[in-house]
């Protein structure tokens, strides 16, 4: 996922990136605490059950610490595998990064186009 967002992102907004969407992914991800131990907050363990993340984090979780409460290991790999074949099918879907060659040209248009100026603005 982080590879389709990111060609979709400029570069200089890199950082948008890592606050609306990376920081969510980990808070909801079930990484700091088991999914079972959310059955109080049932609107906040809905949100968490459709991050992908919370079913790899509860799989490592199953495989590390087996006396902790988790999600069946079977759930955590079909819904592992299902985020990876709907992500191969969002990459192939989604506009890629311009080729070089593209943007090289836009630049040789964009600066024919503008008068050249020095560093005080005069022409």
């Amino acid at each position: 996922m982080g590879l389709a967002v990111g060609t979709v992102v400029p570069a200089r907004r890199i950082n948008v990136l890592f606050s609306v969407i990376l920081a969510p992914l980990i808070f909801t991800g079930s990484v700091q605490f088991p999914f079972l131990g959310l059955a109080d907050l049932r609107v906040f363990q809905v949100i968490c059950a459709l991050n992908p993340l919370t079913y790899i984090s509860e799989g490592v979780r199953a495989s590390l610490v087996p006396g902790v409460p988790h999600l069946p290991l079977w759930l955590c790999l079909l819904v592992a595998t299902g985020a990876i074949v709907l992500h191969r099918h969002a990459l192939r879907t989604l506009p890629g990064p311009l080729p070089v060659r593209d943007v090289v040209v836009r630049l040789r248009a964009r600066a024919a186009v503008s008068p050249r100026t020095d560093a005080r603005g005069r022409r």
